[in-house]
């Protein structure tokens, strides 16, 4: 870009010599004299008449007139007159000239002032926007290089922050299904839709663990029908967590456990309890399934003694007052096992089995009409809850009942 300074000076010198023009015409002119003048001048007249040779008089002829006859000296007075005249014409039309070319000058260098006045003006408002524009063009390069920079530093901030919360929140599904998932569970939610998702969801968790994806293979081998690998599953998984995670190796012994009660072996379900308690001694669910597989085994004393300390654990828990009142109704202890029931039915009204159980008790102290209410409010409860298999046990007891009477 061609420096302001630099045009500035051109401009001043184009100024100056319109000036110097316009001054300088008016004094050429007026020294300007014509070529005639000089040589029609009094001065010049004795120059002139010594060289001027005087012819004789010549008779000029004029058709129809007689001969007239021209003195030389007449004739050099009209031509002096003729140079007089031509000289007072030509000096009018020169000041004419003279006055156009002055007024001319004037406006000119008027003008060429004016234009570099103006354009001295009009480049310093220039240069001033200009300036004004690159400090406003720079101010805004720099917010918009802050603000870029702070887009950029919340932008960090915020992946950061999201990374985070999804670390966070896939830590704690991770942690609750851990806490939570067993092979209880799983037959208790086999069915259920929203738990299906929730475990789809799990294993959808980023970087998920191996024994969390082992956790779901065995509720998928559970599912499936495949028991004995489900079995198998769950011991790897108490196997490797032995040491490490001491509660979710007792979770999956209480699952092995689990499992062989469903297939009648109790003697093996018994010993994964046992582990389940050696890993964890409050362990409430452990020894409420053990306590329950002692009194399938007919050792009623041992059954009380572990229903004893899951109630002692967890004394709402309604299934363990139930299995303690059928274990002390073996022992005869028919009072203590009603209390038992009695205090099952308040924790849990709509607690069907609790009121089969007792019905069941009744009929065997021959209380057939105890029995048949307790039974019958049983039978409800299960076809509210559409439990299928304890439908039809309690309608084939109330049959035997009625064939009684």
């Amino acid at each position: 870009m061609v420096r302001f300074s630099v045009i500035w000076h051109w401009f001043v010198g184009v100024g100056i010599v319109i000036c110097v023009i316009g001054i300088t015409i008016p004094f050429v002119q007026a020294n300007d004299t014509p070529v005639s003048e000089e040589a029609n001048s009094p001065d010049n007249k004795s120059e002139v008449a010594p060289t001027t040779k005087v012819e004789s008089q010549q008779e000029i002829p004029v058709s129809g007139s007689p001969r007239v006859a021209i003195d030389p000296s007449d004739k050099i007075e009209l031509q002096q007159l003729f140079n007089d005249l031509r000289k007072e014409y030509l000096d009018a039309r020169s000041e004419s000239v003279n006055w156009w070319l002055e007024f001319i000058a004037i406006v000119l260098a008027f003008f060429g002032l004016i234009i570099v006045i103006a354009g001295y003006i009009g480049f310093r408002e220039f240069r001033r926007l200009r300036d004004e524009a690159e400090s406003d063009a720079d101010e805004i390069k720099n917010h918009l290089s802050k603000v870029l920079e702070s887009g950029a530093e919340l932008e960090r901030v915020r992946e950061e922050a999201e990374v985070s919360e999804a670390r966070a929140e896939s830590d704690e599904v991770k942690q609750r299904m851990r806490e939570t998932l067993s092979a209880e569970v799983f037959a208790t939610l086999t069915n259920d839709e929203e738990f299906e998702k929730t475990l789809r969801d799990f294993e959808e968790v980023p970087n998920l663990p191996f024994i969390d994806k082992a956790m779901v293979e065995a509720y998928k081998l559970q599912k499936d029908g495949k028991i004995t690998e489900a079995i198998q599953k769950w011991r790897s998984i108490a196997n490797i967590v032995d040491e490490a995670d001491k509660n979710l190796a007792a979770r999956a012994w209480n699952s092995v456990g689990y499992l062989f009660s469903g297939q009648g072996r109790s003697e093996d379900a018994i010993s994964a309890y046992d582990k389940a308690i050696e890993m964890r001694a409050d362990y409430a669910e452990a020894y409420y399934n053990r306590g329950f597989q002692k009194a399938v085994l007919d050792q009623s004393l041992d059954a009380i003694e572990d229903l004893d300390k899951a109630i002692a654990l967890n004394f709402n828990e309604a299934k363990a007052h139930i299995f303690r009142g059928l274990a002390k109704f073996k022992l005869d202890k028919h009072d203590e096992a009603f209390t038992d029931f009695d205090r099952a039915i308040c924790m849990k009204p709509d607690f069907a089995v609790a009121y089969a159980t007792r019905g069941l008790a009744k009929a065997r102290l021959n209380d057939i009409v105890g029995a048949k209410v307790d039974l019958q409010i049983a039978l409800g409860l299960a076809k509210e809850q559409d439990e299928k298999e304890l439908i039809d046990e309690l309608e084939k007891d109330l049959q035997e009942l009625n064939e009684t009477e």
